[in-house]
Formats: C-alpha cells, sequence, structure tokens
C-alpha cells in the first residue's frame, strides 16, 4: 500500500483520534475509582471529641494552584465516629483536617492551615485503596480563645466594627500571615468584647482601622492554649 500525503492524514487523525478516545476511558475509569475513609476522632484518652471537626481536601495539582474541599465539615457521631466516601484522584494527595472545634469565629481560613505544617493536623493519604480504616485519631487541632474587651472603647470604633472596617491580622510564630480578615464576626455585643479561636501556639495579632489607613494595635505576641481564654490588651482611648 502507497502512504500519499492523503492516506497519511488520515492515519495520523485515527490515530489521535485513538489516543483521545482512550484518554477519555481511563479518564471515566479513574473518575469512577472512590475511596471510603473512616475512623474515630478521640482525646488522649480514647473518648469522642465533644466538638470533634472533620473535614477532606485534595491538595493543590499544581504550586500556584489552591486546596480543594471534598467534603463540608462533617461531625462526627457521638461515639467519634466518621465516615465517608470520596472520589480518588490519581497524582492527589488526600488532606484529612481533623479538630476540636467549639462555636465561634475562627479567623484562619482552611487554606492556610493545610499549607502550614505547624497548624495542620490530621491524615495525609498518599496512595489508592478501596476503603482506609483510620481506626482512633488522635492528633488534632486544639483550640483557645482570644479576647479583647471593648467596653471602654469609643462609639466610633464599635461603629467601624460592625461597617467591617476594623480589620485582624494574625501572623504564626514564624511571622508568617495567616489571617486577614473583618473582625465583625468576634463582636458579641452583651460581653462588650471581641472573641475568636486559634490554635494553640504563639501568635502576633495586629489591629487595623482600613477606613484611616491606621495600626490601632501594633504586633502583639499571644500565646494560646486549649480551652483557655487570653485577653489581649488594647490600648486606651481607640
Amino acid at each position: 500500500m502507497k502512504f500519499t500525503q492523503k492516506n497519511l492524514s488520515k492515519t495520523v487523525l485515527l490515530t489521535l483520534f485513538t489516543v483521545a478516545c482512550l484518554a477519555s476511558l481511563s479518564l471515566r475509569l479513574y473518575s469512577q475509582k472512590t475511596m471510603d475513609i473512616s475512623g474515630y476522632l478521640v482525646d488522649a484518652n480514647g473518648k469522642p471529641l465533644q466538638n470533634g471537626m472533620v473535614t477532606i481536601f485534595y491538595d493543590p495539582p499544581l504550586p500556584t494552584a489552591s486546596f480543594e474541599r471534598i467534603t463540608e465539615v462533617w461531625k462526627p457521631f457521638d461515639d467519634g465516629l466518621f465516615g465517608m466516601q470520596v472520589p480518588w484522584r490519581p497524582g492527589r494527595k488526600i488532606m484529612v483536617l481533623t479538630e476540636d472545634r467549639p462555636d465561634g469565629f475562627y479567623p484562619i481560613e482552611d487554606e492556610n492551615v493545610l499549607t502550614n505544617k505547624k497548624i495542620f493536623k490530621g491524615v495525609v493519604i498518599y496512595k489508592f485503596a478501596k476503603s482506609r480504616d483510620l481506626q482512633k485519631v488522635r492528633d488534632y487541632i486544639k483550640y483557645g480563645q482570644a479576647v479583647l474587651d471593648i467596653g471602654n472603647c469609643s462609639a466610633s470604633f464599635v461603629e467601624k466594627i460592625l461597617k467591617h472596617q476594623i480589620f485582624l491580622k494574625v501572623r504564626s510564630s514564624d511571622k508568617k500571615v495567616v489571617a486577614n480578615t473583618s473582625f465583625r464576626p468576634a463582636y458579641i455585643k452583651e460581653s462588650e468584647s471581641l472573641i475568636f479561636n486559634l490554635p494553640e501556639g504563639t501568635w502576633y495579632l495586629e489591629l487595623i482601622d482600613t477606613s484611616a489607613g491606621q495600626v490601632i494595635m501594633p504586633s502583639t505576641r499571644i500565646a494560646i492554649e486549649s480551652k483557655k481564654a487570653v485577653k489581649v490588651p488594647l490600648k486606651k482611648g481607640v
């Protein structure tokens, strides 16, 4: 058989079509793979966490990409049991984020928790298996509270909080910024306080008035302990 330019073009097109079909089939087969992930979220004594939370993410496909949430926050059953089925994606790691998370405001976003090795707690799954029993998971993020008393602050300051003009910047112990967010969700009218939750460890807090471009509270070091409240000083006259 003589290969003319026309025949060669047909051969190339047929080959490309076949490759595309195989790639599509392979993708469908991979997308059909799921993993059953289960375990028990417990404390150091093996008792279920009262405020335990589990969330599952994919790691970024590229260094410039973001973590991808697979599940919403899952609250384990009364005995600490959690279980969910997630699709498996080749080349991606599965990050099982575990927390002892009471109610309240959390200024640090999930992505900053996942990317910071000093904060992240949980399990990383590297290889596919039809089911993965994590058994008793005792490694989880523990939170404490930071409290700013604003009872003696001016009415204009409180008004700026309500208008989302007062921002909180949080840096980790290595001075990396892990939060820069409106302080409005932290405002508790009844106690005239700003209350928010941070993981155990050392943090640096800064308050900024975005309407005036002014730093209200310069970088202040605090140490957070699990299930304890730390009062943060706020200068008079604010």
